[in-house]
């Protein structure tokens, strides 16, 4: 029951300080009086909301409140947030994750864990590290069965979405407190640039800045990244991917749906192969093309004062245009969680599902270094 009505102009304060204490604490406190009780099962719920769980994803479900927020009870919705929180952590440190990083709790800010603004902030997150992660074992930065590099005492401490579907915005704090800023596609996590942070050597090639500040001013037109994309026989592959394959899994529903997001991440991870398709200096597809090929040797080219299109490029090689995707063996036994098998015309090719990555092939099997971070054998 509500307290009198003398009493409920304290409700408020009462709350604000009741929404300090624990679960146990609150429950004793129900027994003191109506106004405490009030203040603790009801109003208390949306201070600690407020202060654990604060962002736009709070604020949408306030809107529809409207006024009456303060008076409702956010209890319910709270312990949902609370158990999406315990459910992610549960999963990331019940995977590799856990043993690579050792632990990534401490490379991901806490609040983060909530996804405030978005849904997909903490994965976007996980992507960034795995992405960096598999950078850092393929320079060979290796000491004994773990991997050790300055940037594991980084924290990733913010996470935003630029262009939606496409590009984020990822800040890091390291342990001296110098803060960097940059931004990389969804798909794989790979960097485009450096813009922003306490050094202030920032870095963004023109035609991605020129592509982002076009999209910020109309967010509501359909993204041409995919149309920049530029592959070999168009009538066998759309986007460096089977045609017959795609035809089939629009039959297989929400399965057919993530093989084809992974097969998208795949392409995606073949392009930056070639630097100058993303962050790199810029080049028209014909040079990366040459490049490639290594027929001849050009000169880097200044971005022409129009801003030009970007040029995303995958080489005509049949080792970058996929055939199919799958989740098993050929003898039918699921792969690990982690990987996927990309068929190509020549080979397959085993990968990172999250972001695409190459981490071995049909002849060599997973490479033993993955193997030992997986947990698994040279099939997957």
């Amino acid at each position: 029951l509500p307290p009198p009505l003398s009493q409920r102009r304290l409700i408020q304060r009462w709350a604000i300080a009741l929404s300090c204490l624990s679960r146990k604490e609150l429950f004793q406190c129900c027994l003191v009086s109506k106004l405490i009780r009030y203040a603790a099962v009801y109003s208390s719920a949306y201070y600690k909301l407020s202060r654990y769980f604060s962002g736009r994803r709070l604020s949408v479900v306030l809107q529809q409140c409207g006024t009456a927020a303060l008076m409702m009870d956010f209890w319910p919705y709270l312990r949902l947030r609370e158990q999406e929180v315990l459910e992610r952590k549960y999963a990331v440190m019940s995977s590799f994750l856990q043993s690579a990083f050792r632990g990534p709790n401490y490379l991901i800010s806490a609040h983060l864990w909530a996804s405030p603004d978005n849904e997909k902030q903490l994965t976007v997150a996980l992507r960034f590290l795995l992405t960096r992660f598999w950078f850092a074992l393929s320079t060979g930065v290796e000491c004994g069965i773990g991997i050790r590099t300055n940037w594991f005492y980084d924290t990733i401490t913010g996470v935003a979405e630029i262009v939606k579907g496409e590009i984020w915005c990822i800040t890091i704090r390291n342990l001296s407190g110098r803060l960097q800023v940059f931004h990389v596609l969804e798909a794989t996590c790979e960097v485009l640039g450096l813009v922003g942070g306490t050094w202030g050597n920032e870095y963004l090639r023109p035609d991605w800045a020129s592509y982002i500040e076009e999209r910020k001013r109309s967010p509501e037109v359909r993204s041409p990244l995919c149309e920049a994309m530029r592959w070999a026989d168009h009538a066998e592959y759309q986007q460096g991917i089977s045609r017959h394959w795609l035809r089939r899994t629009e039959q297989m529903g929400m399965q057919g749906g993530a093989l084809r997001t992974i097969a998208e991440r795949y392409t995606l991870a073949c392009i930056l192969t070639r630097a100058s398709s993303l962050s790199g200096s810029w080049m028209s597809a014909p040079q990366m093309a040459q490049e490639f090929a290594g027929l001849t040797q050009h000169k880097t080219l200044s971005l022409p004062a129009k801003a030009s299109k970007i040029n995303l490029f995958l080489p005509a090689q049949v080792h970058h245009h996929v055939e199919s995707i799958h989740l098993t063996t050929a003898r039918g036994r699921l792969l690990h969680p982690a990987l996927a098998v990309a068929q190509t015309s020549a080979r397959e090719y085993y990968i990172l599902r999250d972001n695409g990555l190459e981490v071995g092939c049909e002849e060599e099997g997973v490479a033993s270094v993955w193997m030992r971070i997986l947990g698994c054998d040279a099939r997957g």
